[in-house]
């Protein structure tokens, strides 16, 4: 099976930008997550006509950071602290409305830490950041946690099958992309929660964050199914 890398020791970290910034309040991005943004104060409209014109100048993916506001901070201020792992995405649609608002839709892929920002002449944040690579340590640990991830990842797609018709989340790929998409729909209220997940670098862990509230959630569904019974 393929795996995402092969120990801490492997670990890339690889300076780059700068990318616009966009702040998120109490919303964690995770890879392979899609973000849908409605650009409509100023400054971001002005983001939103540069990634635009990028898109049409023949930079068919632009990237964005989505980076999320620090809890007390006031996500409208330019200089809102915000958490320094984040993530970064490409602008795979965009949609420019007549009243000069702008909508986007962001395709999430990596997890990164923001460097430096600035802004210069922009109205808005630009940041350089370094990629953080998956972390893989091969372990008995990680295969079981692995297994019993996918089993539950299984149960609840028939669950979502059974009662909405939904096939639920997909199974295949490595452990830690898996555990992002589980994360990512059902953990869907719980920024903290998914901040856990977007920070834990090393799959095991992601994992296990993961797999604890899942069992939760599956657990949950059999109580509720029994007391109908």
């Amino acid at each position: 099976m393929m795996r995402e890398a092969q120990g801490a020791s492997q670990q890339k970290l690889m300076k780059r930008g700068p990318f616009p910034l966009f702040p998120l309040p109490a919303l964690v991005a995770l890879p392979g997550q899609e973000v849908a943004l409605h650009f409509f104060e100023p400054r971001y409209r002005a983001l939103g006509r540069d990634l635009v014109a990028l898109r049409e100048g023949g930079h068919a993916r632009p990237e964005l950071i989505l980076a999320e506001v620090r809890p007390g901070e006031d996500a409208r201020r330019n200089d809102c602290l915000l958490f320094e792992i984040a993530s970064l995405g490409h602008v795979v649609d965009h949609v420019v409305n007549r009243d000069g608002t702008i909508d986007v839709l962001i395709d999430v892929k990596e997890r990164v830490r923001i460097e430096e920002s600035e802004r210069g002449d922009l109205p808005y944040r630009r940041a350089w950041v370094e990629t953080l690579e998956d972390v893989v340590v091969e372990s008995p640990a990680l295969y079981a946690t692995e297994a019993s991830l996918r089993a539950y990842a299984a149960e609840l797609q028939a669950i979502e099958r059974m009662f909405n018709g939904r096939g639920g989340v997909r199974l295949d790929g490595g452990v830690g992309a898996l555990a992002d998409r589980l994360a990512d729909r059902y953990f869907q209220n719980f920024p903290k929660l998914r901040r856990q997940v977007l920070e834990a670098l090393d799959v095991l862990t992601r994992a296990e964050i993961v797999l604890e509230y899942l069992a939760q959630i599956v657990n949950a569904v059999h109580e509720a199914q029994r007391k109908t019974h």
